[in-house]
C-alpha cells in the first residue's frame, strides 16, 4: 500500500492491504451492558483451564480470503508498461506473470480499501481487543480506533497491492505522474515479492494471530518496497521530474486529531524500520541478501530492530496460564496478544522520551498478555522474558513509570522474578488482589 504526502514527517509507507496485520486494533466504546460487548470465548466450566493457544485459536477468526481474480490480457497503456520494465531493473528481479496495475478514482480507492480491511481487521475481533488496550492503557477511554485507522487508511494511501486478488491498483490515470510513478514501483515490487517468494505466508500468520511475527514479516515486506522507491527516485527519475515528485508528496494533510497516536506509531512500524532493516542487508550482501530474508522470515520485531540478531536470537514462547478460571466466576477470555519488542517500545514511548522507551524494551525475548472480561469489566495479564535480569530489572522500573502516569482508570501491578516481567490489569483492587493470586499459583 502506498500512502499520499510520504515527505511528510508523519507519512505511512505503504502496506500490503490484504495482510495489514500490525497489531492495530479496530475500536468501540467500552459497553456496560456483556450482552452488549463483541462475544468473547466460550464460556467455560467452572475450574476448567484454556491454554492460551486453544483461546487465540478460539477468538482469531477472519473472514476467508479472496480469490485470486482473472486478469485482463489487454496490452498495458505504454506509460504503465515502462514502469512495470523499470520496476523489474531497480528489483533486479522479473515478473514469472504478467500483473496489470488498474489506476482508479480516490473514490473507488476508499472501497477497495475498506473492503480489505475488513477482512484484516473483522470488527467483532477487533472490538474485543480494544477493550483489551484501553485497560492497559496504550489507548485513551475516547479513543476511537476505527475511526483512526479508517481515516488513516482512506486519506492517505494511494495505492495496494492485493496478495489475495493479485489486484494492484492506484490513484492517477495511465499517464502517470512522477509521484504516481514511484507508487507503482512500490506497488510493482509488491507484486514480484509474492510472485518469487509467495506472500500468501504472510495472509497464514496472520490467520493464525501471530502477532509480532507479522509485524516483523511486514518490516520485510514494506522495507524491500520502501529500497525500491529510494533506487527508482535516484537512479531513473530526471532532475525535472525529481523536482515534481517532491512537489507533488507533501500536498497532504496531516492526520486529524481523531488518530490515536499508538494506532499511527504502530501502523507505521514497518516502513522506516523495514527500510533501516533490508538497507543493512542490501548494503552487507545485495538483492541475494535481501531474497534470503524473505526465504527465512525474521521471526520478531526484534531481529528486525536489531538486524545482528537476524536467523540467531529466537524468541522464547511464553504461554499465559487462565487465570480467567481462577478469579471468579463468569470471567471469559476476550484477547490474546503476541507482545513484541516494537509493540513495548512504541507502548513506552506514549509516556516516556524515545531513548528510555527504546533501552527499556531492548533485551526482550518473549511476550504475551491474555485478558478476560465479564460484565463490561476487564483484566489483563502481561508476562515478558528477557535476555537478562538486569534488562528485566530495567523494564520492570520504567513499566512502573509509564503505569504511575496512567489515566485510564484501571489498578495495576508489576513483578519481577529473575528474567520475567508480569503486569497485571484490573478494574479494581479486590480484582487485581484475586489476579495476583491467581498468577502466584500457577508458578
Amino acid at each position: 500500500m502506498t500512502p499520499r504526502g510520504r515527505a511528510a514527517p508523519w507519512a505511512i509507507g505503504g502496506a500490503i492491504v490484504a495482510v495489514l496485520s500490525i497489531g492495530v486494533v479496530v475500536g468501540a466504546n467500552l459497553a456496560q451492558d456483556e450482552d452488549a460487548l463483541p462475544t468473547p470465548g466460550p464460556r467455560r466450566s467452572p475450574g476448567v483451564e484454556v491454554s492460551s493457544d486453544r483461546a487465540r485459536a478460539t477468538l482469531c477468526r477472519r473472514p476467508p480470503l479472496a480469490e485470486p481474480e482473472p486478469q485482463d490480457q489487454g496490452s498495458l497503456p505504454a506509460a504503465v508498461a515502462t514502469i512495470v520494465q523499470q520496476a523489474e531493473q531497480v528489483r533486479e528481479l522479473r515478473f514469472e506473470r504478467p500483473v496489470r496495475p488498474e489506476a482508479i478514482s480516490r473514490e473507488r480507492m476508499g472501497q477497495e480499501i475498506a473492503r480489505a480491511l475488513e477482512r484484516s481487521y473483522p470488527r467483532e475481533m477487533m472490538d474485543r481487543r480494544t477493550q483489551a488496550w484501553r485497560t492497559i492503557g496504550v489507548i485513551g477511554a475516547d479513543d476511537d480506533v476505527h475511526r483512526s485507522i479508517q481515516g488513516l487508511a482512506s486519506s492517505a494511501i494511494i495505492g495496494f497491492y492485493d496478495t489475495a486478488t493479485k489486484n494492484l491498483v492506484y490513484v492517477g490515470s495511465d499517464a502517470p505522474t512522477p509521484y504516481e510513478r514511484t507508487t507503482l514501483v512500490h506497488e510493482l515490487t509488491h507484486a514480484l515479492q509474492d510472485q518469487h517468494f509467495d506472500l500468501g505466508r504472510l495472509d497464514d500468520l496472520e490467520g493464525a494471530c501471530a502477532d509480532d511475527e507479522v509485524l516483523a514479516a511486514l518490516a520485510v515486506a514494506e522495507g524491500d518496497a520502501r529500497f525500491s522507491e529510494v533506487t527508482y527516485v535516484s537512479t531513473v527519475l530526471t532532475p525535472a521530474d525529481y523536482q515534481q515528485y517532491v512537489e507533488e508528496s507533501v500536498q497532504s494533510e496531516p492526520p486529524s486529531a481523531d488518530v490515536a497516536l499508538f494506532v499511527l506509531n504502530l501502523f507505521v512500524f514497518p516502513y522506516p524500520e523495514g527500510q533501516r532493516f533490508v538497507t543493512g542487508l542490501h548494503e552487507t550482501g545485495g538483492y541475494p541478501a535481501v531474497n534470503g530474508a524473505f526465504q527465512e522470515l525474521p521471526a520478531s520485531t526484534e531481529q528486525v530492530l536489531h538486524s545482528e540478531r537476524y536467523g540467531k536470537d529466537e524468541p522464547q514462547d511464553v504461554d499465559m496460564p487462565d487465570l480467567g478460571a481462577r478469579i471468579g466466576g463468569g470471567w471469559r477470555d476476550l484477547d490474546v496478544y503476541d507482545v513484541g519488542e516494537a509493540w513495548l517500545r512504541t507502548a513506552l514511548a506514549l509516556r516516556l522520551d524515545v531513548a528510555t522507551a527504546r533501552r527499556a524494551a531492548e533485551g526482550w525475548d518473549g511476550g504475551e498478555y491474555r485478558a478476560w472480561v465479564r460484565r463490561g469489566e476487564v483484566a489483563v495479564a502481561m508476562q515478558t522474558v528477557w535476555d537478562s535480569q538486569d534488562e528485566a530489572r530495567e523494564f520492570a522500573d520504567e513499566m512502573g513509570v509509564w503505569v504511575s502516569q496512567s489515566s485510564n482508570g484501571a489498578v495495576a501491578r508489576i513483578d519481577r522474578a529473575g528474567p520475567e516481567v508480569t503486569v497485571l490489569w484490573a478494574p479494581d483492587r479486590p480484582t487485581l488482589r484475586r489476579l495476583n493470586r491467581a498468577l502466584r499459583a500457577t508458578t
